[in-house]
């Protein structure tokens, strides 16, 4: 009978937790449909051209499929000390600035240099693919 009774709240914990889950689910889905029409009531209130509204779309679509991880979303990484955070930053983006044969050899010269460079120059952008990251003519920021 024991053995039952533990079965039971073990049964319905885990029916708990599973509707919990889908109930969470839901809700995600129902907050990116809810900014997915917003979006489309912004353009359809704006008048903006089918081949610019198709684009807008396409990138909002590929960029929740997308779902990556970047730093801003990752709150926790406030709570670091600012030296953890550059050795951080350094082990992420040093690779990709790397590649270049001057930042190769500058590494070589002075490591806190580049460790530096990775901290306060050096931030990350995600682009898809046909995503206009600048256009001829366009000014230097």
């Amino acid at each position: 009978v024991i053995v039952v009774m533990i079965s039971i709240i073990g049964y319905s914990s885990f029916l708990s937790s599973i509707t919990n889950m889908m109930m969470q689910i839901s809700s995600l889905r129902q907050e990116q449909t809810q900014r997915m029409q917003m979006l489309l009531e912004y353009l359809d209130d704006h008048h903006i051209s089918l081949l610019l509204s198709v684009r807008v779309k396409k990138f909002i679509e590929g960029a929740f499929a997308l779902g990556r991880r970047n730093e801003q979303k990752v709150e926790l990484l406030t709570l670091l000390p600012k030296q953890m955070l550059m050795d951080l930053h350094d082990e992420a983006r040093a690779p990709i600035l790397l590649e270049h044969p001057f930042f190769y050899q500058f590494r070589t010269m002075n490591p806190r240099m580049i460790r530096q460079i990775c901290h306060e120059a050096i931030h990350p952008l995600t682009f898809q693919s046909q995503e206009f990251v600048f256009s001829k003519g366009d000014a230097c920021e």
